[in-house]
């Protein structure tokens, strides 16, 4: 087998598992969703701004270490050289832990000043309090994946955040609600889903992965290689914050709760953009970093081109499903209460879509150490997306929030891939993705004259669902689309579910 075919082997194998997960936990976290809002969206609203504060006060805490744990456990794996594998871990688990305490007793000591002052809700302060007791835990749990992911073990992420960490806030949430607690029960039941996840995680880097508290190879300090990598990741990350939250922000101070939680109905949804890009690169830095080490140029721009297709072509399904059934995803998960948020939704699509088309782009400029432009593109966007917002949803609301949101994820997107190809010389795009953008269009042409657009319940929902898909798919065929390396993939699907079908 040549280096090309293995690499799209693992690649897509990662990607099969790791989406699988994905999906697992998309479900699992819009049940979560769903059991608060049918709280109402007040409620909906003021876990959301938690999370949003926890979010933000983990990502800095973080400081871009599980991002550096990534590039040099690959990069240090490709050169057989355990004693910097175990020396960027021990590392960062110690920068990482030093970091998260501290802000962690930040974020309990000014908890009551948020709530007053920046949100205007007292009852957010135990919100608050709550998330700061997983900060520590949350960041020693995005360690402990990037180390699995770098020994190319997608299925040890999908175990421990994807299934455990859900299934856990699912289980005590719906408790907790039952007992009457409402959101201050989901806020523990996160917390907690937190720590059993983190806690699982550091089981299987330690009995499945690399066992790093019970081995004799001897380590270094490599807390300034560590922070020179990651700390441009700090504030390439602070900025992506600004894409995810502030809007979430900015509708609290000047909108309010309520319409928070029917904003972040629509956020969720329109992330499901993120689903199969995120479990494509799981593995696509860990072995373009090999191909690279190796100076396989051809299997190198073949990758960049393959990996950018998939995202293209499974993306498109989900933009066919976005824009057919938005009002009834909305309404029939999330309550009748939330339909009016559909046009935020409609609005994130294009913005979502075309970042998330050059995804891999940001992982390449990674893996090529660009991390300062990363940086420079993420400041430009979000200093947009600032503004924007600031001027739009004191006029327009939620819709202004996502006129901003998408017209700023659209502008990251394109500096992006134009980076990217400045520094590769590689155009990873092929003229059947116009082809496939045409088939998108004809399947949704189709299902809209259909008896199938008109589904209002759960389950004529999932049936117009399960027949969008096919139908995508039988037309990618008839329209010659897919290549040899994209028929490989499919016969993997088939042969793994044929393989299940027999056991």
């Amino acid at each position: 087998m040549s280096l090309k075919e293995k690499s799209i082997k693992t690649i897509a194998t990662g990607a099969i598992l790791t989406f699988s997960g994905m999906v697992i936990s998309k479900f699992l976290t819009y049940l979560y969703r769903i059991i608060v809002a049918r709280i109402g969206p007040e409620a909906y609203g003021m876990l959301s701004l938690g999370i949003a504060v926890y979010g933000f006060i983990s990502l800095l805490a973080l400081f871009g270490l599980n991002l550096g744990v990534l590039r040099y456990v690959s990069l240090y794996r490709s050169k057989n050289d355990p004693k910097l594998i175990k020396s960027t871990i021990f590392s960062a688990l110690k920068l990482g832990l030093i970091f998260s305490i501290i802000s962690s007793i930040i974020l309990l000591g000014i908890s009551g000043v948020l709530a007053k002052y920046l949100f205007h809700n007292l009852e957010l302060t135990t919100i608050f309090r709550i998330f700061a007791i997983a900060i520590p835990f949350n960041i020693l749990l995005s360690i402990f994946l990037s180390i699995t992911n770098a020994f190319e073990r997608a299925q040890y992420e999908v175990y421990s955040k994807c299934i455990a960490e859900n299934g856990t806030k699912i289980l005590i949430t719906f408790v907790l609600v039952l007992l009457g607690l409402g959101v201050i029960g989901a806020t523990i039941a996160y917390t907690g889903a937190v720590i059993v996840a983190s806690i699982l995680a550091l089981y299987f880097v330690q009995k499945k992965v690399f066992p790093i508290f019970n081995n004799k190879t001897p380590t270094i300090n490599l807390n300034k290689k560590l922070i020179s990598y990651s700390w441009p990741l700090l504030f390439s990350g602070f900025m992506m914050f600004i894409y995810l939250w502030t809007d979430t922000f900015m509708l609290g101070y000047f909108k309010g709760v309520a319409e928070v939680g029917i904003y972040n109905v629509a956020l969720p949804t329109a992330n499901l953009l993120f689903l199969f890009p995120y479990g494509l690169m799981t593995l696509f830095i860990p072995v373009i970093t090999n191909v690279y080490v190796k100076k396989e140029k051809e299997v190198f721009k073949s990758l960049y081109s393959i990996t950018t297709k998939w995202i293209f072509m499974v993306n498109l399904l989900l933009v066919c499903l976005l824009v057919l059934f938005n009002k009834q995803i909305i309404g029939i998960l999330f309550g009748n209460e939330y339909v009016i948020g559909w046009p935020a939704l409609v609005i994130l699509i294009p913005g979502y879509f075309i970042a998330y088309s050059v995804y891999n782009s940001h992982n390449l400029l990674l893996m090529l150490k660009k991390t300062k432009t990363l940086f420079v593109i993420s400041a430009i966007s979000s200093i947009l997306n600032l503004t924007m917002n600031f001027i739009l949803i004191p006029k327009f609301g939620f819709i202004g929030a996502a006129i901003a949101t998408s017209i700023s994820y659209t502008l990251m997107g394109l500096l992006t891939a134009f980076t990217a190809y400045k520094a590769t010389k590689v155009i990873p795009f092929r003229l059947k993705q116009i082809k496939i953008f045409l088939v998108a269009l004809l399947t949704i042409l189709i299902i809209h004259y259909t008896p199938l657009n008109n589904a209002n319940s759960l389950i004529s929902l999932l049936i117009a669902i399960a027949l969008t898909a096919p139908l995508y798919l039988v037309l990618l065929l008839i329209f010659r689309i897919l290549s040899k390396e994209d028929k490989m993939i499919l016969n993997m699907f088939k042969n793994k579910f044929l393989k299940k079908s027999k056991s």
